[in-house]
């Protein structure tokens, strides 16, 4: 096994979570009905992006019903199925890295101290973080275990413990823990279902969360650059402002798109921005970083070098979900404009990078089409009942 992957974010960086007050989730419009036949219907009748999108926008009424989106458009059951079985070997593998583990344990310690489900050592936030993180650091060696992962392993973990346990918001979790700390609940299957969650959020070819962390860090600096591009495209002249501070892009984009936002937003506001990101892919991502700072031009222009990137941190952790779908939705990111980025991207990196990315695309292709191969032969056995 690899051992863990250096990320250059500060402590404070990693601290600085939006505290509990923040984090209540405003209860959307009740559209229970439409979310449920469209899930009813998914097989039959897939939804189109369109009208997913403006679902999503709507809000979605309970954790339940978020849970078993997130886990049709991240294809769990289908992954799952394929590999009955794999969390409970990679969890229970005495061949676990001690260094890997002392380094997940070190960063699990820190992610969301606020709440008591994660606060002490023995929480059941903790140990299912370490847990979960130290499986798939077996499982993908090549990755193995980066900072930031964490808050992500702790999000859908929440938000897992949440559906099974019938909350809906923060307080509930609050409540509920303090008055049930050994909840009459087998909590192997709250582990796994966050397991397959996490797994596929790397894995799954549209989000392939890896490529952030993966040696090199290619989807972060492609990310951070076309974030980069934007901003200087649609708002010259914050964009020179950052530059004239010595600011670089690196500095005030990674700390929010290396977890997602998840170490950033409140809980209501993260779980929508997943809704919207899982539904949209990585364009999501870019609106939002760049739809922040739009939202906060004004200030920005006003602060120096060490005082932006704490600004946008604390603005952040008071985002609400409103807010959000406005800040968002502030700047344009069509098709067009995502492949011209990506091409003006590629054609700056040396040689030998772009061809390390046509050799990753390759293996991707081939990979993705005997995967295919393999679904089609399992329905045909399937129809002839072999």
């Amino acid at each position: 096994m690899s051992s863990p992957m250096p990320y250059t974010m500060s402590p404070s960086a990693m601290l600085e979570t939006p505290d509990v007050a923040s984090m209540l989730i405003e209860a959307p419009i009740d559209n229970r009905n439409k979310w449920m036949n469209m899930l009813n219907k998914w097989d039959s009748q897939p939804p189109q992006p369109l009208e997913l999108y403006e679902l999503v926008k709507e809000g979605i009424p309970c954790q339940k019903i978020r849970l078993k989106f997130w886990t049709r458009l991240l294809d769990c059951k289908d992954a799952s199925s394929r590999f009955p079985g794999l969390f409970n070997k990679l969890s229970n593998s005495k061949q676990h890295d001690e260094e890997t583990e002392l380094y997940i344990k070190k960063d699990v310690h820190r992610t969301f101290p606020q709440f008591l489900l994660f606060a002490s050592e023995d929480s059941p936030g903790q140990k299912a973080m370490t847990k979960i993180l130290l499986a798939y650091a077996y499982y993908d060696d090549k990755v193995g275990y980066v900072q930031g992962m964490a808050f992500l392993a702790g999000f859908l973990y929440l938000t897992v413990y949440m559906s099974h346990h019938n909350l809906n918001t923060i307080d509930d979790v609050e409540h509920f823990y303090s008055s049930n700390p050994n909840p009459n609940l087998d909590e192997d299957t709250i582990h796994e279902a966050t397991f397959w969650l996490f797994m596929q959020l790397f894995q799954h070819r549209k989000y392939s969360l890896k490529d952030v962390y993966r040696p090199g860090l290619p989807r972060l600096h492609l990310v951070t650059y076309m974030i980069d591009t934007l901003l200087r495209d649609s708002l010259p002249k914050v964009h020179q402002h950052l530059e004239n501070q010595c600011l670089v892009p690196q500095a005030y984009i990674s700390p929010f798109v290396i977890a997602l936002f998840t170490n950033r937003f409140a809980y209501s506001t993260s779980a929508l921005l997943f809704d919207m990101f899982l539904t949209d892919g990585w364009r999501v991502i870019t609106r939002t970083m760049v739809g922040l700072i739009d939202y906060t031009k004004g200030m920005i222009l006003k602060k120096n070098t060490a005082e932006i990137i704490p600004f946008l941190y604390s603005i952040s952790a008071t985002l609400t979900p409103k807010e959000l779908l406005n800040v968002s939705t502030r700047v344009k990111l069509d098709d067009k404009t995502i492949h011209s980025y990506m091409a003006l991207y590629e054609k700056s990196l040396p040689t030998v990078e772009r061809n390390k990315i046509a050799e990753y695309r390759r293996s991707r292709r081939k990979i993705i089409a005997a995967t295919r191969r393999s679904q089609i032969y399992t329905k045909v056995l399937d129809t002839l009942q072999l």
